[in-house]
This record gives C-alpha cells, structure tokens and sequence, in this order.
C-alpha cells in the first residue's frame, strides 16, 4: 500500500514523535530553513547541531513518492584537524563518536550487507543506495551540505547492485565497480586522500503517496520497512 502525507514538515515531527523515547528525544530538521514544504528533512536522534556525526533519517519528496531512508556521513580525518584547527570547532573532524565509525566496521564484517539484502527479501520492495562526495581544497571553508563533486547510486536487488547514476570522475572512480557496500567502503578508506574526502551515505526505500488516509498505511508500517536501519540512528550503546 501506499502512504499518505500531508507535507514533509508534518510528517517528518510525526515519526520524530513517534521514535521518541523517555529518554531519547528525536529531532525534525529542513535542509533548507527558508522553504521547508519544498526542503528535504532529516530525523535526528539529538537536538545536536550541525548533527554530520549522527546517523540520521531523511525524508524527501518526489512527485508521486517518499524516500524515507537513513543517511550518514563520512567527515574529515584527524589529520587536517591538526592542519585546520578551525575545522575542528566546526564539528568536521571525525572521532569514534561519529556514526561512521559504527557504519564502517559493521561494513567490514558484512552485516550491513546483509541487513541491505534481508531488507529487500522482506519487504519485496526497490532498496536504493547513493554516495555523494567531495575532496576539500579549504577544509576550514568548506560546507558538507553544499552539492558534491561526485555522485554514485544504485538499486539493489536481493543479489546484486545495479547503477543507476554514475557521476563519479574525481574523487571516487573506482566506485562504480563495487559490489557491495563493504566494496565502497573499503575502497573509500583505501584512497589515499581520504581524510579529505567528505561523503553522504543514502540508504533509502521509495513509497507510493496515497491521495488519501483511508488508503494509507500507518507511520508504525512506514518505519518498520526501515526498521533495520535505525542500527546506525540510534546512540551508541
């Protein structure tokens, strides 16, 4: 079935609402403040902001869809917090608090593959996966939310990746013949300029819109598809 949704802003404070525990409050962010019926929006688990070191959720609308899916984010390695002080006021510079240190080991050992693929086998629904990234000439200027010069995303099926867009040519050629996510990963951290290299990670699903509630899902139903993703959400235990 398909889900119903009045707008982005409504919807996203309704699953923050919903994720939210006594002890564990959920945030809805526009990524752009100034037109937020329009704007993709993110669910963080924190009120923390700039949130680059939190696994998030993120909703966006399409015309006839919702992507609803998680996203995390690659920052910049220890080395240029010691050449850029200023970078690390800023919140750019990785630590273990960062959910991609999370994101990373668990892809090492295979499990996000296969939480990937059990999710397609169980929902019998189109995965999605996309990696965005950029290398920073001025790391102390440079925006993480800004486009990226490089840009990877695929559809994935219970036994394969297939490419859908291949926008890749400066910072993470190679990309493009993974077969995996432990494939990418590795591969990022092999790149000798790595530390450099900022990168957004997409996982998402794409749900029909309803024209109307009674035709609708229910947000319980519309997290669940999700659900193995909220791994890399949640605080580290």
């Amino acid at each position: 079935m398909s889900f119903y949704f009045e707008s982005l802003k409504s919807l996203s404070h309704d699953i923050a609402d919903y994720l939210s525990q006594e002890n564990l409050r959920f945030s809805p962010r526009p990524y752009n403040m100034f037109t937020p019926e329009r704007s993709l929006w993110w669910i963080i688990p924190s009120s923390e902001w700039p949130a680059y070191k939190h696994g998030k959720l993120f909703l966006k609308k399409n015309n006839n869809s919702l992507s609803f899916g998680l996203n995390v984010e690659k920052g910049f390695g220890s080395i240029v917090g010691q050449a850029y002080p200023k970078c690390l006021a800023k919140n750019l510079v990785m630590d273990e608090s960062w959910k991609w240190s999370l994101f990373s080991k668990d892809s090492e050992t295979d499990l996000l593959d296969d939480v990937i693929k059990n999710m397609v086998l169980r929902n019998k629904e189109k995965l999605f996966i996309s990696i965005s990234a950029g290398i920073a000439s001025d790391p102390e200027d440079y925006d993480p939310d800004a486009p990226k010069s490089d840009q990877l995303v695929f559809e994935k099926t219970s036994d394969e990746l297939i490419m859908i867009t291949n926008e890749a040519d400066r910072v993470l050629p190679d990309l493009s013949k993974s077969k995996s996510l432990k494939d990418m990963v590795c591969q990022i951290t092999r790149i000798s300029d790595s530390p450099w290299i900022w990168c957004d990670f997409d996982i998402w699903i794409d749900q029909g819109r309803a024209s109307r509630q009674s035709d609708s899902i229910s947000i319980s139903d519309l997290v669940s598809k999700i659900n193995p993703l909220l791994k890399w959400v949640y605080p580290h235990k």
